[in-house]
């Protein structure tokens, strides 16, 4: 079978590939999961005796980043966010707290980005887009630095109603680059423009904080497949 279809996800007990041929012949191949998962994406492909130049496409399913959120093996993340609003991720979020008066409120499942490394900075932007205050360039190269400093490299960059107009962040983001070049930083206009500031917030979170771990794997995954002959691109679920 050739111009073969590969599906393989990898689960915590065995990595599973089904390809589909042009003829609609299916096949379909088990092996274990190894500890560095994208191998045993290749031992299911050399169990199947295939070679990449017979593929034409290749969907690989992974919970990779589900499972290191899951067991917070994720980088040391920092935030910096408009002044006033540090207990977003914990003490307002939605809302939903067994005593709504109690202002000290913790989340019992503490946010990856401890309290101590959410810094924050004056700005404002209004819901209209209107900027009522630029970014206070001082107060952001002090955040910049103190994050450098405790050795953070991966920050997120979270200002109110950014969604309407992204121009604080982006200034922001460049003033990190500009004291801590070999940051990974992502802003959260960018990531996800859209109103509620705690889904906003989160999800640029967790997505710089993933970057790291999935770059490096997709990476050596299309290395590998690219090694095999397949000199098309993964489609990844």
């Amino acid at each position: 079978m050739d111009g073969l279809q590969i599906g393989v996800d990898i689960g915590g007990t065995f990595t599973d590939w089904v390809m589909v041929g042009q003829d609609g012949g299916v096949q379909v191949v088990k092996t274990p999961t190894t500890p560095v998962a994208f191998t045993g994406v290749f031992d299911a492909m050399d169990a199947a005796g295939v070679t990449g130049d017979r593929i034409s496409s290749f969907a690989h399913g992974t919970t990779l980043g589900t499972n290191a959120l899951i067991e917070r093996r994720l980088p040391r993340v920092g935030m910096i966010t408009t002044k006033g609003l540090t207990a977003v991720l914990t003490q307002a979020a939605r809302g939903a707290k067994e005593d709504i008066w109690d202002i000290y409120h913790e989340s019992p499942r503490p946010s990856i980005v401890k309290p101590r490394d959410r810094l924050e900075v004056t700005e404002r932007t209004l819901s209209s887009g209107e900027i009522r205050a630029r970014l206070d360039e001082d107060e952001a190269r002090k955040a910049a630095r103190i994050l450098a400093a405790r050795g953070i490299s991966t920050v997120a960059v979270c200002f109110l109603h950014s969604y309407a107009n992204g121009r604080n962040e982006t200034r922001m983001k460049e003033i990190i680059l500009e004291e801590h070049p070999d940051a990974l930083v992502r802003t959260s206009h960018e990531t996800i423009p859209r109103i509620l500031e705690y889904e906003r917030f989160t999800t640029t979170i967790l997505n710089v904080a993933l970057i790291p771990l999935m770059i490096d794997y997709l990476l050596a995954l299309e290395q590998g497949l690219h090694d095999r002959g397949y000199g098309g691109d993964a489609l990844i679920v």
